[in-house]
């Protein structure tokens, strides 16, 4: 979906291929990344301590790619409880919107 956004024609068998033997799935996200830079895009992996790297990332043109988890319990939440959700992330402000 992200490729696609960023103007990448992909088909369906070309992203099939990214599919991890042991793993038994496509979600492997050094996977994903290797198969985007396979593409012409410059991809990186790495994990954010907060919003706040988010942030960084998006000052310095990166619109980052989450995967986000959370429980039901989460006062702030605005959704049900799930996990690995993916999320393009192309802005953050103070006060969340849908």
């Amino acid at each position: 979906m992200v490729l696609s956004a960023l103007g990448t024609e992909v088909s369906v068998p070309d992203t099939a291929a990214v599919f991890d033997q042991t793993y038994e799935g496509t979600g492997k996200w050094a996977f994903n990344v290797a198969y985007a830079g396979s593409r012409g895009h410059c991809a990186y992996l790495t994990r954010l301590a907060d919003l706040q790297a988010a942030e960084d990332e998006l000052a310095r043109g990166v619109a980052p790619i989450l995967s986000v988890a959370w429980k039901a319990s989460c006062p702030a939440r605005r959704f049900p409880a799930a996990s690995d959700n993916w999320w393009c992330c192309g802005a953050l402000t103070r006060r969340a919107t849908p």
